[in-house]
């Protein structure tokens, strides 16, 4: 069993540092690890604690800030901040190539646009679909890579890997939205992360902000983006 980062712990809360290709929650495969399971029994072991409440998650190959709940009195609070779009999240992405601009709003309706592998894919669409709206701004410009950061101002699914792909920049080992297989293969992962989570803590009333660094493999100063 992987071992647990927990970034922010109290009463209420839980912040947990996911690594990259572990499911966020249970599937199919009850036999599969996944950070919801892992954290409760962590919780039951060295906190005797037995409840953990999940409100959104992050995609398998994603890694960094996840947020549970340990107590139901609290669920309505952080629910309600997920609704109102409230709490702030930030990602960081390796994409493919420069960008033209440095900055730049995507606005778009997502909806599922087929499958590929087994695997939902989604897409923008012209009529129906859930508005989803993205902020990014680039960090850092390498031959081959660019490294962005985006903001999130709504939580659709794969919201950030489509925006960035029908941008014409797919995240680097992202198969399902535009990246070629050998780039899977190198990295073992695609390379997105969950930099920053903000929210009113539902008891205190207070911001509260936790950050996860980036792994080595996003590091653009051991030349990899170079």
């Amino acid at each position: 069993m992987i071992s647990l980062e927990v970034l922010y712990e109290d009463d209420a809360l839980i912040f947990i540092n996911k690594p990259a290709g572990i499911p966020s929650q249970p599937t199919v495969d009850e036999n599969r690890e996944n950070l919801y399971s892992m954290t409760k029994q962590w919780l039951l072991e060295n906190r005797n604690h037995d409840y953990l409440g999940m409100h959104h998650r992050l995609d398998r190959d994603t890694s960094g800030v996840l947020l549970f709940t340990k107590k139901q009195s609290v669920n309505f609070d952080i629910g309600e901040q997920f609704k109102n779009h409230s709490c702030s999240k930030t990602y960081v992405a390796v994409v493919h190539e420069k960008l033209k601009k440095s900055s730049g709003r995507i606005e778009s309706f997502l909806a599922e646009a087929g499958k590929r592998n087994n695997q939902k894919k989604y897409g923008s669409v012209k009529s129906g679909g859930k508005k989803a709206i993205s902020n990014y701004k680039v960090l850092k410009t390498g031959r081959w890579y660019s490294l962005v950061e985006v903001d999130i101002e709504t939580g659709r699914t794969h919201q950030i890997r489509v925006h960035l792909s029908e941008l014409g920049h797919p995240i680097a080992g992202d198969t399902l939205y535009g990246s070629p297989l050998s780039e899977y293969k190198k990295f073992k992962r695609f390379l997105l992360h969950a930099k920053r989570f903000e929210i009113t803590h539902p008891e205190t009333k207070k911001r509260l902000i936790i950050e996860s660094p980036l792994p080595e493999i996003f590091n653009v100063e051991n030349g990899f983006l170079s």
